[in-house]
């Protein structure tokens, strides 16, 4: 970047600010569980490997695997839990994760800018823009998170910087977007979807655009297989299964959002005596209409056993296909609906000033230091997000009237990848689960970085022709 300005590790520690004023990262009821599940997974991958070389072994680590290998509690990403247990096992502890998810954020939209505008732009306009993304948008926020959430925005970005032409990439810069968005999809099942609707949409831009590359569709279409390999064989090694796939253990979501929406609940209500489904023997005729109390109370599926949870997911599809054959009006308007709304679904409510502290057995519990102030300040933050993107939106708009977005190289290709990015998240995210801030936060504050970087092209425009 820039030689005359440090941008680089200014802005990385800038994305960091959320976390340098709650004195840690911030974190979700989720977060912590991460955390276990990693610590759980490395000491059974470290007893497998200690039982295939000292067979006599075997025997004693045996005894660990009951824990790793709870089918009713390991439903998510091996990948990140792993990734988030091994990163705080070092000097940097916890910051080390949110550190790396600040690397990858900076490193990308740099990608993005492209060396010739940093090099070109006044570097007090790039610190005010750096400045005002890194207060007015979600952007620090999920950096600073404790959670997978902001690697769905990685997935995006990768996908802009494809359309945008990788042709302006050094073999290092491709392989980079590469590694970043397999690591993006291995870390959350929903990652992949978003993946695959993100890549094929940037494919499909460059084939109308007859710029179609063999490296194209290698960095689009490769980290989708990565993720989908990757997980199976992750998840066949840690379960010592047969069969198993990319997300054996996942909760029954989809299945889930079915019954609260109804189709599968109408299913179920008349096909229970007859199918002798498993998940009728946890609500017995009386089920919720409320998506959390269905997936983690313990009248919904928390209170299934390990092999309850397995015939569930097992009986999944066959439900919801079922439901759907009987109900699909009903089925693909809730769909619709929960995707129309989660598009403008964002905001602070599911951040608070919480920060993790580990117990003397080992084990993560939450710290709060003032729980009457816990989310002090957050909503007036969340206005001040809304307006920026409002602003941000109207000034594309206005270089959309002014020029057609062609002051920087591929500034039409890169917001049409972000745009459809954002719509592909509402739908995975809202639609087949349920609207909630953090899905659509983690990924909207790409349109006021992508206003920054269209009014830094043309400051710089302006410049040179000065």
């Amino acid at each position: 970047m820039s030689a005359r300005f440090p941008l680089f590790p200014v802005a990385i520690l800038l994305l960091l600010w959320p976390a340098l004023l709650n004195g840690g990262p911030l974190i979700f009821f989720d977060s912590a569980s991460y955390l276990d599940q990693g610590r759980v997974a490395v000491e059974e991958a470290l007893r497998l490997v200690s039982s295939r070389l000292s067979p006599g072994a075997a025997g004693e680590g045996a005894a660990g695997a009951p824990e790793a290998a709870d089918p009713a509690k390991i439903v998510r990403s091996v990948v990140y839990s792993v990734f988030t247990h091994v990163a705080s096992s070092t000097p940097l502890g916890v910051w080390g994760i949110v550190a790396l998810h600040s690397v990858l954020i900076v490193t990308l939209v740099g990608m993005l800018a492209g060396r010739g505008l940093l090099e070109a732009a006044r570097p007090a306009d790039i610190a005010l823009a750096v400045l005002l993304c890194a207060a007015l948008t979600p952007l620090p926020w999920f950096v600073s998170y404790l959670m997978p959430d902001i690697l769905a925005a990685v997935v995006i970005l990768c996908g802009m910087l494809v359309a945008a032409g990788l042709d302006r990439l050094n073999a290092w810069g491709r392989l980079f977007v590469f590694a970043a968005a397999s690591f993006a999809m291995l870390s959350h099942y929903g990652h992949i979807p978003l993946g695959f609707g993100v890549g094929a949409t940037a494919l499909g831009l460059l084939l109308v655009q007859r710029r179609l590359t063999g490296a194209a569709v290698l960095v689009a279409a490769l980290p989708v297989l990565v993720a989908l390999g990757g997980n199976a064989v992750v998840n066949r090694v840690a379960f010592q299964e047969p069969g198993v796939g990319v997300a054996t253990k996942r909760l029954p979501v989809l299945l889930a959002r079915s019954l609260a929406d109804g189709p599968a609940r109408w299913h179920l209500e008349e096909a229970c005596d007859a199918e002798g489904y498993a998940i009728c023997e946890i609500f017995d005729g009386n089920y919720s209409s409320n998506l959390g109390v269905i997936l983690w109370s313990d009248e919904g599926l928390g209170g299934a056993s390990p092999a309850q949870m397995d015939r569930i997911r097992a009986e999944e599809m066959t439900i919801l296909r079922r439901a759907f054959m009987e109900h699909p009006a009903e089925q693909i308007w809730s769909f619709a609906g929960n995707a129309v709304s989660q598009t403008w679904t964002f905001g602070m409510d599911d951040f608070s000033w919480v920060r993790l502290k580990w117990l003397p057995d080992g084990n993560v519990d939450t710290a709060m230091p003032d729980p009457d102030r816990s989310r002090a300040g957050l909503d007036a933050i969340g206005l001040a997000h809304l307006a920026a993107l409002i602003a941000a939106a109207g000034l594309i708009l206005l270089y959309a009237a002014r020029d057609r977005l062609g002051a920087g190289r591929r500034e039409r290709e890169m917001l049409f990848v972000a745009v459809a990015g954002l719509a592909i998240n509402a739908a995975i995210f809202g639609g087949l689960s349920v609207p909630v801030d953090r899905y659509q936060g983690r990924v909207v504050w790409i349109i006021p970085v992508l206003a920054a970087l269209f009014w830094l092209e043309r400051r710089k425009t302006s410049r040179v022709s000065l």
